[in-house]
């Protein structure tokens, strides 16, 4: 019972929305963007990162799980924006937004979140941010507005795109001879939907709240004062080692420097 697993729950994507993902990041690139990119295998929408849990700790967390996402029912989201965290002075990470009108997203992590606590895990530090990382822009790479504008309002002309998640998975990263590899270790179906999905309908949503990365670059004229600038993270910037919004962390470090 000795053997550390590094574990995360994450909710599965579209082939569609993989398609999304290769697109944008296609865009960027040919924009200028210098970026460790996500491949396709391991792209997904985390729920809950929780780092290295022993055998014993995994299995009771099954257990916590089942009734309890079993409980929760299938819901839609909507992919339909471009960003990066963590503020507008200095991205490192690309996102695609999720918005949620039903709210029942926070509803499912609240329920990881009893069941985690149900099997001995500490809560995750920070607000839950949910998104789909596009990639990592390296420190030394200065954004070229000039350069990028183009791909962001090509990507901001593409229609949003509507997405009902009908489980969890639990999921055990490991690192190889291939690089990082996920397993999943349990599927969690989730509840027949309740009154929660909209059939495409994009006009029940509302424009996201805060800028996106794409008014930052058409910003031509910003503020001097800094605390007027647009901030296009979900949440005001952090220190820069706070990490990325229960992301999983195993992407963000080399490959070359991890052990498995």
């Amino acid at each position: 019972m000795s053997d550390k697993w590094r574990m995360f729950a994450a909710i599965d994507l579209t082939e569609e929305i993989r398609e999304r993902i290769r697109m944008t990041q296609q865009l960027l690139e040919n924009a200028g963007w210098k970026c460790r990119w996500v491949p396709e295998h391991r792209m997904h929408m985390t729920v809950r990162f929780y780092g290295d849990l022993n055998e014993e700790t995994v299995r009771n967390l099954q257990e916590e799980l089942r009734p309890r996402l079993a409980a929760q029912p299938a819901f839609e989201l909507r992919v339909s924006r471009v960003g990066a965290f963590p503020g507008v002075n200095r991205p490192r990470t690309l996102w695609l937004g999720i918005d949620d009108y039903f709210e029942q997203l926070g509803k499912l992590r609240k329920a990881v979140d009893d069941a985690s606590s149900a099997a001995g895990i500490e809560p995750e530090p920070g607000p839950y941010r949910p998104h789909l990382t596009v990639g990592r822009l390296s420190h030394d790479f200065k954004v070229d507005e000039e350069d990028a504008i183009d791909a962001f309002q090509e990507f901001g002309a593409y229609e949003p795109l509507f997405w009902v998640p009908d489980q969890v998975n639990l999921v055990r990263s490991q690192f190889g001879r291939g690089g990082v590899q996920y397993t999943v270790i349990e599927e969690f179906p989730l509840g027949e939907p309740a009154g929660t999905v909209s059939d495409g309908d994009d006009t029940i949503y509302a424009p996201p709240k805060l800028p996106t990365l794409l008014d930052f670059l058409d910003n031509t004229d910003p503020p001097e004062d800094e605390a007027e600038r647009p901030v296009f993270a979900i949440e005001a910037d952090e220190p820069e080692d706070a990490p990325d919004s229960s992301d999983d962390e195993s992407d963000n470090e080399s490959e070359g420097e991890r052990s498995a």
